[in-house]
């Protein structure tokens, strides 16, 4: 989605504030869904299944946190779609 809306401005900020505003509240609730789902295997009778159902969750929280908040700001500080403006 980044690469697709950078070259409205070529203004890496003003990127990431439309890319956070379209998709990142999408991002958010898919991954809360998908949380109450598997933590409900905490629940479960069975250890493994409890074991799995709490790395998902884990797993999914981490995976949303490095999307919505390192990813974006490892791209405005690295720059990689060239320099901004022109």
């Amino acid at each position: 989605r980044f690469m697709a809306e950078f070259p409205v401005d070529r203004n890496y900020k003003a990127t990431m504030y439309r890319c956070h505003n379209s998709i990142g509240r999408a991002m958010y609730y898919t991954t809360v869904t998908v949380v109450v789902g598997f933590s409900m295997l905490a629940l479960s009778n069975f250890t493994p299944s409890i074991y799995f159902g709490l790395l998902t969750v884990l797993a999914m929280v981490a995976a949303v946190l490095g999307a919505l908040l390192l990813l974006p700001l490892l791209i405005v500080l690295v720059k990689p779609l060239g320099p901004e403006g022109a």
